[in-house]
């Protein structure tokens, strides 16, 4: 009996993927970005899976090596055109000219256009030009933790990307919320792919280790086998929370961080960020500042711990990445954030901006490896049913499917 169930579902399964790709073979498909860093990071999965389908692909962002390796990666197409991440009339208007001239000789099925400058500039021209699906695919807003006469610009900003979309995907459900209650989208445009994510985890990559493997790993980062590792992953950039983690860490008591280490593991600071960085670990040898680092599936399992007290955020892959190695995480409750963790079950939720409930929760796991263990098997569980790169990639390659069919509403 079960047998011939998971056989049906197969079946319809198949179906569904003949289904699709009969839909995308030929279809063209135009990704448009500021940054072609953007594209190397968050889209490839994507370009490979549309490639492997027949779609006819074209990325088209600013000059660079990365755009080149995205293209290349992905099996399609490159054509630069320079979107300057600050607003600048003179270029914005040339970018529009540009990519007008573009899209009127290519005449793609679809435009997808990714974050919010991207967006606004390309698809004002993918409206001007007549494509009829027009895609604004949002990784997170800076307006949400944004202030004054800066807030009010980015709103107009994300309003334009959305009116001139005819479908607008959210890499997650609070992100999407949050996009509602500040009236920048309607509620009719406005979606989540599946239970969010733009690409995944490769759950095959990022996976929890054996003991020898982990204590390897804490050798090449001079983490001593003996401490309990918490880690900051990321950006260090203002909205990424690195100073309330500094902070936090002064609140523990000397006697606490005897027992455990600070790991920083990223890299573009700010000025302000790398002075902190340096002050900090100069003072205090529990802090180890490890660099930006290609080999993150051992950095992850150098730690006991991930902390994320971001601002804002999209859908963090830091979080789904560590969870997926087994690793709790303890983030801010914020966009994209609430998300990634369940509280109590997958990690920690402590208000943004607020060192000392941070410190707490950090003192907590310290304290707790039971805790750390239990929290660290249910992230990796959810996040191999809900995020696992296969899992988020069909869902997107469907929804493409559904963008570019005739019979698709748009």
């Amino acid at each position: 009996m079960l047998g011939s169930a998971m056989e049906s579902v197969q079946s319809k399964q198949d179906a569904e993927l003949i289904q699709t790709s009969s839909v995308l073979q030929g279809a063209g498909v135009v990704h448009i970005f500021a940054l072609g860093l953007s594209a190397r990071q968050f889209l490839i999965p994507h370009f490979e899976a549309l490639s492997r389908h027949g779609a006819r692909q074209l990325l088209v962002c600013s000059e660079g090596r990365e755009a080149h390796d995205a293209a290349t990666r992905g099996q399609m197409r490159f054509e630069p055109v320079g979107i300057a991440q600050s607003i600048n009339p003179f270029s914005d208007l040339l970018a529009v000219l540009k990519l007008f001239s573009l899209l009127r000789r290519e005449r793609p099925a679809l435009v997808v256009a990714h974050m919010s400058k991207a967006a606004a500039i390309g698809l004002c021209a993918a409206f001007f030009s007549r494509v009829s699906r027009r895609v604004y695919y949002n990784h997170g807003m800076a307006l949400f933790s944004a202030r004054g006469p800066k807030r009010a610009l980015l709103w107009l900003i994300e309003r334009l990307s959305c009116a001139a979309a005819t479908r607008v995907f959210f890499c997650s459900e609070s992100t999407r919320a949050e996009a509602l209650r500040l009236g920048v989208v309607s509620p009719a445009k406005a979606r989540v792919v599946g239970s969010g994510s733009i690409a995944g985890v490769d759950t095959t990559l990022f996976a929890p280790r054996d003991s020898a493997s982990k204590d390897a790993a804490r050798k090449a980062i001079n983490i001593p086998i003996d401490k309990v590792s918490i880690g900051f992953v990321g950006r260090q950039v203002p909205h990424k929370g690195l100073l309330t983690v500094l902070e936090a860490w002064r609140a523990l008591e000397d006697e606490v961080r005897q027992r455990a280490v600070l790991v920083i593991v990223g890299g573009m600071p700010t000025a302000t960020i790398a002075e902190a960085i340096d002050s900090a670990a100069s003072e205090d040898p529990s802090i180890i500042v490890a660099g930006t680092r290609s080999d993150m599936p051992n950095v992850y399992a150098a730690l006991d711990v991930v902390v994320l007290p971001s601002w804002h955020e999209g859908f963090p892959y830091s979080l789904l990445e560590a969870q997926s190695c087994g690793i709790p995480a303890i983030a801010s409750a914020v966009t994209g954030n609430v998300d990634a963790i369940i509280p109590e079950v997958t990690g920690l939720l402590v208000p943004p901006r607020d060192p000392v409930a941070l410190s707490a929760a950090i003192k907590r796991l310290i304290d707790q490896p039971g805790l750390r263990r239990r929290l660290g098997e249910s992230a990796t569980e959810r996040v191999r049913q809900s995020f696992s790169r296969e899992r988020v990639v069909s869902n997107h390659l469907a929804v493409y499917a559904e963008q570019v069919s005739p019979i698709s509403v748009p």
